[in-house]
């Protein structure tokens, strides 16, 4: 991991970016001076499960293209029953939190997908924030908003505020018929190359100028994806990761300050500024 982190780290202070970073309770206990460094250099940590488990809706129709990388698909992931997700939750959030030194904020689901009645346990343990919705599969939702505990793309009384992923709304048809949609991630900026991605990022611009509010870019990149490609693994998998991604994300957020000029912050730091200005919820007005 140190190896990708470092990477990427270099990258976040050329563009003097204080990011989000989301750790699973093993991944914690493995790294602890990693974590409490990163919270040290002005880093917001996140939890992100136990193990990485499954946390969602078992909704087994459901595939994506990461996870045919990897030869696997929903039904080869243990579900776990409410009561399962609520005290894997809870466990991941001590662990994280202690070895964090800090009350942990913000969450993200593994595989992008949480139960909506599992909102209840992240508002118990103290939580303000959530990056947990499939928008893949969803084309959205764009902007940030409380879900509903029944039904988790429509607003609702959740004091946590949903942070989804900026997701292209332009749908991709597949040689299978799937209709999906391409997420602003390293993922997609290594597999699509940086001109698709730009232009996702125009289109993801303008459906959120006809929203009304501010242009809100919720980008997602993983630490193992700096790291050098194993020699004798040659799946796809692999594609453009390590230095070639570095490259790629150094040109991308080039990009991406020349054309908008954006303000960096962590996923606590939007949701604050979200919730003081902008929420339906609280009844302000998109301005």
């Amino acid at each position: 991991m140190e190896e990708g982190l470092n990477k990427l780290l270099e990258l976040l202070d050329k563009h003097d970016i204080k990011a989000t970073f989301y750790a699973t309770a093993i991944t914690a206990e493995h790294f602890p001076k990693t974590i409490r460094k990163l919270r040290e250099q002005g880093f917001e940590i996140g939890c992100h499960g136990y193990k990485h488990e499954f946390l969602g809706v078992p909704f087994i129709s459901i595939s994506t293209p990461k996870l045919s990388l990897y030869k696997l698909s929903l039904k080869d992931l243990t579900l776990l029953s409410i009561e399962e997700i609520n005290s894997t939750i809870v466990k991941a959030t001590q662990i994280v939190s202690n070895i964090a030194g800090v009350k942990i904020k913000s969450f993200k689901a593994p595989w992008m997908t949480l139960h909506p009645k599992a909102y209840k346990t992240l508002e118990n343990l103290g939580y303000k924030v959530s990056t947990s919705i499939p928008v893949w599969k969803y084309g959205g939702p764009l902007h940030p908003y409380h879900p509903s505990t029944e039904k988790w793309l429509e607003e609702g009384d959740s004091a946590i505020l949903e942070l989804p992923i900026s997701v292209d709304p332009l749908p991709m048809v597949y040689m299978d018929y799937r209709v999906l949609h391409s997420d602003f991630s390293s993922y997609t900026l290594r597999t699509m190359g940086l001109d698709f991605v730009l232009r996702a990022l125009k289109r993801i611009i303008i459906a959120q100028k006809a929203l009304g509010g501010p242009i809100i870019l919720v980008f997602c990149t993983i630490i193992s994806e700096y790291m050098s490609a194993p020699l004798n693994l040659k799946s796809n998998i692999w594609i453009n990761i390590g230095n070639k991604l570095l490259n790629l994300m150094d040109k991308f957020l080039t990009e991406v300050k020349r054309k908008i000029k954006p303000e960096f912050l962590t996923a606590i730091e939007l949701a604050d500024l979200w919730e003081e200005n902008y929420c339906n919820k609280h009844g302000k007005l998109h301005t």
